[in-house]
Order: structure tokens, then sequence, then C-alpha cells
């Protein structure tokens, strides 16, 4: 199924609008012709004193000279006619069949019923209905009803592509069948229904009417739907009404289903009334105050008069309906609005009163000057007023002082009821030669703003102008009094409806409504709250336009003023264009500048050395990295041959150089080893490539040097580290190694470390009764468990001796927790042996005793230049190696201050006190039994 973009929506919506309209145009011009012609027909029948409505129940309306109101007690609704001369009836072709064998002044006898089942017949004489009540009851309101559909057919002439003129159409028609209609009502009843369905449709076309005019509100814009909700119980009256007036059976329901359309008609009076004070209270611009106030007052003049007529009609109470009264009040509406369109529409409506105006009172002024000159010198001299001497001293008179008389009268009527001195050409002289003594476009859309508010006073007004660095129309707050509105951040893409029809028409005048073509576009317009756009083009390309808001006065948009706009259009526009051209070019031009300053910062920023040469081998560039990297000053260095003030770089930069200039490889890539004078042996790496400008051509070359002396410094030592301790640290602790090299001293420092001893418990007896192979297999599988869990917990295995292995903690990289590690590293030791011990045979079976301790220690590589290891030594290594021969099968011993560090983390048992080589008192020591609860084994 195609999507259907948001712009094609409204288009369709006013497709079928006119459609709609076009068809209820149509149908309501043959009903008129129809009323017209059924009116005169049976007005030629005898009348039977009485009119009648469908079900032939009594019309409200009546005349004091008719039969039914000389009868006493007087036939009045809802009476209904049953029998003319005993022959039954039902329709009003029953009666029109009766009336047609009779004759004016024949007499015939009626038989009528109430709805309680009384029955009363009447004798009553036949009479010509009274020209008098035709015209009162039909022709008025037939006028009246020409007048509603004249005013209508108008106005879609205008206004047919917006929703507010299909509205007002709509509500044209709806009033125009109703006042036509009400004469049929009473006599043929062949129109009868389109009177049914106009009065609940009028109430709804009169909703819809007034959410979307003379504002539409914002709730309204995004729900669109709502316009229409009031035309689903119309529909529903419409049927409602339309199938009772044909039920015989029963004869009243009509009244009730008619007093339910009344009814809606009544809210749909309060509700225009209230929309249009609701408007008139919050207003969105004074323009729309305006048209409130006008609209509001002619609705109030039209409909509240009928209002109580409807509800007493609702209450039950049947009164007739006053054509001669109701119906010229109901034009009152209808003309209220065609001023507001008029006015507010079509601009000239003002020029047009005021040149009456003039006309009227030179009119007025030639007449009264001719009778007082003939009349005064007839008197004085004796001159009849026919003598031609005196006429054609009048004439010629009248053709010397008529065009300073009209131009006076002229001022003096815009002065007195437009409230503005329209002196637009004087403003405009001198104005194209100020434009041009500058290219600063906010001076100049400053005067261009200066002499707008000068004459039109807008409420608002922006110059919108072409960006190209963010491809749209952009707009400028312009003008004495900018404002604060969303347009003067707006953005309009140029392929937009509104740039498009600016690029094609000279102006868009909102206040005369939008035009089809940009009717998906009317709520951004309005959003962006202008009421007026003239184009500014120069050289036939579009280069932005002036938006002005309502005026402060409320008054609308003339023809003049749109002249004048033009006028300061063209001849801002080159101006204008120059303008916006200068500032983009300054605005590149910075650009350029500042893109320049920043590629300086880079290369100043960057480590990387980085040279440029043209093609006459002179250096045209030297960064900051490359002059600590070669030690030369770049101002030494620029527009000069390179190999003659670079000639520690060699005879290889030289021939790469040309190699490359003459394009046989793109790019070369090759480390030399250098004696810089100020910083003695030096390793760089040197990239040479090619430097082109935009077309591809080569200008120059590029080099781009490393110093990569460092960096070699730090590989040899990282070397050495992997190769001192990769044999016996876990390969976390080589990573850490090699990650801060510069950190690590191989040469011997006094730190704090935890030294772990492990020994394996009665090995010389086992070692008497196996077979040398199998000890050293036996053996090396329990020392590869202790080895295993050493390292698991990153510490430094620092030697074997014998049946025994030694590691420490917080060396060669520092472990916060250190003395922890350790002793968790004996507890992992211990569990997996037991865990070994459940695989293997008995006699394959050794345990290892642990002891632990902690203190100062001298730490580095220590032995020969032939064989060195990384190991410790310290009184913590010697007690940590007591505390481990103390120790039995399967324990862990370690000292009171390995127990004070760890007591939190693992559970412990005072053993005792053993006395250590080298100490003045005992050490107490403790066993450790394992991790407390809570506590990770890593």
């Amino acid at each position: 199924m195609p999507m259907i973009s948001s712009q094609e929506l409204p288009d369709r919506a006013t497709r079928l609008g006119r459609v709609i309209i076009l068809f209820t145009l149509a149908v309501t011009g043959v009903a008129f012709l129809g009323a017209h012609i059924l009116a005169w027909r049976w007005a030629t029948e005898p009348f039977l004193g009485m009119l009648l409505e469908p079900t032939l129940v009594l019309s409200p309306l009546q005349s004091s000279g008719w039969a039914r109101l000389q009868l006493d007690p007087p036939l009045e609704q809802p009476d209904r006619l049953i029998a003319i001369d005993a022959q039954p009836v039902e329709r009003y072709s029953d009666v029109s069949t009766i009336l047609k064998q009779r004759t004016v002044g024949d007499e015939v006898w009626v038989l009528v019923t109430r709805q309680d089942g009384d029955l009363r017949e009447e004798l009553i004489a036949l009479t010509p209905f009274p020209f008098k009540d035709l015209f009162l009851i039909f022709i008025i309101p037939y006028l009246g009803g020409l007048t509603y559909l004249s005013i209508g057919i108008w106005v879609y002439w205008v206004q047919g592509g917006g929703r507010a003129g299909q509205a007002f159409t709509g509500l044209c028609i709806s009033f125009a069948l109703i006042l036509s209609g009400i004469f049929d009502l009473s006599t043929t009843h062949r129109l009868t229904v389109l009177w049914c369905a106009a009065v609940p449709f009028a109430a709804a076309t009169a909703m819809h009417l007034a959410m979307v005019f003379p504002w539409e509100p914002r709730f309204i814009q995004r729900v669109q739907v709502l316009r229409l909700i009031p035309y689903a119980p119309a529909t529903l009256l419409a049927f409602r009404s339309a199938f009772s007036i044909y039920d015989v059976s029963q004869p009243w329901l009509y009244i009730d289903r008619w007093r339910d359309s009344y009814l809606f008609a009544a809210v749909g009076i309060f509700f225009l009334l209230g929309m249009l004070v609701y408007r008139l209270v919050k207003p969105p611009s004074s323009l729309v105050q305006q048209q409130s106030r006008i609209i509001l007052l002619g609705a109030m003049l039209a409909f509240l008069p009928v209002v109580p007529w409807l509800l007493l009609n609702v209450m039950g109470q049947p009164v007739p309906f006053s054509a001669p009264l109701y119906a010229p009040l109901f034009a009152i509406f209808p003309l209220a609005i065609a001023y507001a369109i008029l006015r507010y529409r079509l601009m000239d409506v003002d020029q047009l009163l005021s040149q009456g105006l003039v006309y009227g009172s030179l009119t007025f002024i030639i007449v009264v000057a001719y009778v007082v000159l003939t009349n005064g010198l007839s008197h004085f001299f004796a001159i009849k007023t026919s003598d031609p001497t005196l006429l054609s001293f009048f004439v010629l008179a009248l053709a010397l002082l008529f065009n300073p008389l009209r131009r006076g009268a002229q001022r003096w009527v815009d002065r007195l009821f437009l409230r503005e001195l329209v002196e637009h050409p004087r403003m405009l002289p001198g104005f194209s030669h100020k434009l041009a003594q500058t290219l600063d476009i906010h001076l100049i859309l400053t005067e261009i703003g200066q002499r707008v508010d000068q004459v039109l006073h807008p409420e608002h007004q922006w110059a919108y102008l072409y960006d190209e660095e963010r491809e749209g129309y952009v707009g400028h707050p312009i003008g004495e009094r900018p404002g604060n509105h969303a347009s003067s951040s707006a953005v309009l893409v140029p392929k937009g409806l509104l740039s498009q029809w600016l690029r094609v028409h000279p102006e868009l005048l909102v206040e005369k409504g939008l035009p089809a073509k940009l009717a998906a576009e009317h709520a951004q317009l309005q959003a962006l709250g202008a009421v007026v756009y003239v184009s500014l083009r120069s050289h036939e390309r579009l280069s932005g336009w002036l938006a002005l808001g309502p005026k402060r006065s409320g008054a609308p948009y003339r023809r003049n003023d749109l002249v004048f706009l033009s006028a300061v259009a063209e001849k801002s526009a080159s101006a204008v264009e120059n303008a916006r051209l200068y500032t983009q070019v300054r605005h590149k031009l910075d650009t350029v500048v500042e893109g320049k300053h920043q590629m300086d910062n880079v290369f100043s920023s960057i480590v990387s050395g980085v040279i440029t040469t043209d093609v006459r081998d002179k250096v045209t560039f030297l960064n900051r990295a490359a002059e600590e990297i070669l030690g030369v000053q770049a101002t030494d260095v620029l527009e000069r041959p390179y190999h003659c003030l670079l000639p520690f770089m060699g005879n290889d930069l030289q021939h790469v150089l040309q190699f490359v200039k003459r394009g046989e490889t793109s790019t070369v890539a090759y480390e030399t080893r250098l004696e810089l004078p100020a910083r003695g042996e030096t390793i760089l790496r040197v990239n040479v490539s090619p430097l082109k400008n935009r077309r591809g051509a080569n200008t120059g070359v590029t080099i781009v040097v490393d110093d990569l002396t460092e960096r070699r410094r730090l590989e040899v030592k990282a070397r050495r580290i992997r190769e001192t301790f990769e044999r016996y640290v876990s390969p976390a602790v080589v990573e850490k190694l090699l990650a801060h090299p510069e950190g690590v001293r191989l040469g011997g420092i006094r730190q704090e470390i935890t030294s772990l001893y492990a020994d394996i418990r009665e090995f010389t007896a086992f070692s008497e009764n196996t077979m040398p192979e199998f000890q050293i297999e036996v053996l090396n599988q329990h020392l590869t468990l202790a080895v295993g869990a050493i390292l698991a917990q990153e510490g430094t295995l620092d030697k074997f001796v014998g049946d025994g292995a030694m590691a420490i903690f917080n060396a060669p990289v520092k472990q916060l927790n250190h003395t922890l590690l350790a002793v968790r590293a004996a507890l992992a030791t211990q569990r997996a042996v037991r865990e070994h011990h459940e695989r293997v045979r008995e006699g394959e079976q050794l345990h290892f005793g642990i002891g632990i301790a902690v203190g100062q220690a001298v730490v580095g590589n220590i032995g020969s230049a032939v064989l060195h290891n990384f190991t410790a030594i310290g009184d913590c290594v010697n007690f940590a190696a007591r505390l481990s021969s103390l120790a039995g099968p399967g324990q862990i011993l370690v000292s009171a201050e390995v127990h004070e560090r760890t007591q939190d983390q693992i559970e412990t048992r005072f053993v005792g006190h053993v006395q250590v080589r080298g100490h003045s008192q005992p050490d107490p020591i403790y066993e450790v039994l394992g991790l407390r609860e809570g506590t990770s084994s890593r």
C-alpha cells in the first residue's frame, strides 16, 4: 500500500471539501429554483385558511385574516387535519387533490383531531392566499436565503481553497436552505428533507467555522479531526428528522425530532459566540482580535434574537417563526464575516471606502459651491444661472482646483478614518544610495527595518537570507521592534513550499488566505507569526525575503502597502545579496585563517617532527617537535636549503628526497642512527612522502621524524626484565614490570617483603627407601604444586633449596596486601597437596611444612656477571626458614606481625614462643587454620 505524505493529506482534504461544497451548491441551486416554482404554483390554489406541516399537523405560521383564527376556539398546533368533506386525508397530496376540485368561495367541512383523540369539525370558506402573507412568509425569507447563498458563493469563489472559506460556504448554504424552505415546509412539503438536514448542519458548520476562523487554535491544528466532530450528531439528527416527517402512524413524532435539532442549533450558536469571545479575550494577534470583534458583533445581532424562539420550541411551546423579523437579522452575520474577509483578505476595501468618501465629499462641495456661486452672482449682479459665461468659468475653475482639492480631501479622510497618513513615496528617495554605501549586512537590515517600521508599524519583522553553511533560509529579526519570536531562529529549506512560492511570486499575503499549494504549510506559517512575505530577488535568484507580522494598529495590509514593500525589496535586493556574499566570503576567509592557526597548533602539539620543503629543497615549515628532536631553531632553517642546514641527517635523506620528488616512489620510511651536536647519539625513524596541491601536482616533500632513542633504551631494559623474571614470577607480574620498566631497579634496594618458605617433611626417610629417579619424580610433582600456588598469588619464586622452595612477595612489583597474598599461597599449596594425595598411592605422598614472616630485606640481582639471581637477603627470610623447619607436615606457621596484619581474614591458633638466632627475645608464633568466612581465596 503506498505511503501518503503529510503534504498530500491537506490537499486531498481540500479537494474532497471542494467536491462536497460544489455538489451542495448544485443541490441548493436546484432547490431554490424548485422552491420558487412550487410556491407560486401553490399560491394559485384555493387557500384552506391554514398551513399544514408534512403529517398535516397545523403549522405555527399564521396571519390574522386566516380562517383557522376566526373559529372559536381557534385551531392551533398540534391540531391535525384528518378529513375534508368527509374524505380522509393523510398527506398534502390528498388535500391538494380535493382543493383542485374546489374554487375560491366554496365552503368545506374540515375534521381535525388532537393528540388526546378529541375530534372537531368546522366549516371553512376557501379564499385566495393573501399576497401580503406571501410576501412576508415566502418572499422575504426567500430573498434572505438568496442573500446567504450569494454571499456563500462569493466567499467560496474568493476563499474556496481554505478551510474557513469552505466552512463558511457550508454555513451559508444551510441558512439559505432554512430560509428558502420555510414556506415549502408548510405548503407542498417537497423540500422538507433538505430543511430537516439544513437545521442541524447549520449548527455543525457554525461550530466548524468557530474552530478555524479567524484563527485556528493549536489543539485543532494538532488534532484536525476535531473540526469534523459536530457533523456526526448533525447527520444523526438529520436522518431522525427526515424519517419522522413522513411517518403518518406517528404524526406528532417529528415535533420532538425538530426540537432536538433546535437544541443542537442553539448549542452551535453559543459555541460560536463562546469561541469568538475566547479569541477576543486571548487573541494570538491584534488582527485576530479585530476580526473576532467584528464577527462577534454580527453573530450576536443575528443569532441572539432567535435563541428565545429556539428555546421556546425546545420546551414544547410552539411559536411561529417570524420571517420578517428574523430573516433580515440573519443576513447580518454573513455580512459581518464578508466584511472581515473583504477588509482583511482583499486589502483594497479601505482604499475604496476612502476614495468613495473623497469623491462623495468633493461632489457635495462642488454642488454647494455651484449653488452658492450661481445664487450669489444672480442675487448681486443679476446674472442668470444658465449664463454660458458663468458655466464656462465654473468648469475652468473646477478643472484647475479639482486635483488639489482631491489630494487634500484624501489626506483628510486618511487621517480621520484610517488613522494613517500614507506617504510611501516620501520614504524611498535616497534609500538605494544609502544601502550602496555599506557591505555590512546588519547595517543594511537595520536600515530596511527602520524604513518599514516608520511606514507600516508591524509588530515584528524579519529578513530571511540564504545561509550556505546551514543550507537554508535563516531568519534575522530587524527593525526597531525585532521581538523574540520563533521565526528568528527558524531555518527554511530551499525546496520548501514557501521558498518555491516566493521564487515565482513577488509576495504572499497570509491575511488574504493561503493558496492551495501552500495549504500543507498552514501550521508552519502560522507558527512563524508573519502575515506578509515579500521576496528579495537579485539576478533571478531568490536571496531571501522580508516577513512582517500584523500591524500594531490591527489594520490590514493594503495594496499600497504591498507596493511599498515591493519597492523596498527591489531597491534593497542587490545590496542585500552583495552584503550576504561579502559576509560569506569573509566567513570563509576567517575559516581558512582559523584552520591555518589550528593546523599550526596541531603541528606544534604533535610529538613527531614535521619538516616540509618546496621543489627547490628549501625548508618551508619546521614544527616545534622537529626543533627539539634535531636540536635546531626554525628561524635558522626556514627558507634555506635543508642539506646545508641539516648535514647531520646524512646523504641517505638527500637520495630519498630525490626519489620522492621524481615520483619514483610514494613513501619511504627508514631508521637511522645519528650523532647530533646537541644530543649525541640519537636513533630516528624518518618517513618521506610527496607534498601535493589540490590538483595532485607535487609542490615539495614532507619529512616526518620520530625520536626512537628513548624507546630503544626502554626496549633493552624490558628485554633484561623479561629475561630476569619470566622464569620465576607469574606472567601477570612480568607484564606489570614491562608496563613500567623505568620503575624497576635490579641493582638492589631495601624494602619490606613477605617471605614464604616451604620445606618437605621427612624427605630423608622417603629417599632412603626409594630409587633416585622415583624420588626426583615425586619431589618435582610436589614442588610444582607449591610453585603454581605461589605464582597464582603473584608471588616471586626466589629459589629451590634442596627439597624446599623460597618465595617473596612485594618485590619486584609493589603489592598493597602482600602479607595476605603469602598466606593465601600457603593455604593453596596445602590444599593442592591434599587433592594430589587423593589421586596417588600412599608411598608417593609427601607433606610441606610452611613458614611465613614479614620484614625489611635487601632485594635485587645477586651473583656474578656470569650467573646471578633475583633474591632477597634479610632477617625475615631467615625467620621464615626457621618457622618452616618447626612446622609439622601440612602445618603453616607465621610470625606475630603476619598474624596482626591478617587476623581479620585468617583464622589462627597461638602455638607458643620460639627463639631465633639473632633475636634477643623469644618470638610468638601462630598456626594458620584457614580463611575466615567471607574472605576470598584470591
